[in-house]
């Protein structure tokens, strides 16, 4: 069984210790991705200073979710 954990794991440096530490097989960063779509890349080519990161606001995701399920006009998050 796999343990993938989701939530709040915003740097690359924290979802690097959560694996290092093995308290995961996995890492979902749903939200870091929306904040920044090349948020991996970056990560990955040692850019961490450009990523831009998500600070957990919930105006750009969240809300945009709930208030599409009453506005069929918004068709995306931000």
């Amino acid at each position: 069984m796999l343990t993938m954990p989701c939530g709040h794991i915003n740097t690359p440096e924290f979802a690097e210790k959560v694996l290092e530490d093995d308290k995961a097989d996995l890492i979902v960063m749903a939200r870091a991705q929306l904040a920044d779509a090349n948020f991996c890349n970056k990560a990955k080519n040692g850019q961490v200073n450009q990523i831009r990161y998500c600070i957990g606001c919930n105006q750009g995701c969240y809300d945009y979710f709930c208030n599409s399920l009453y506005d069929p006009s918004i068709k995306h998050i931000t």
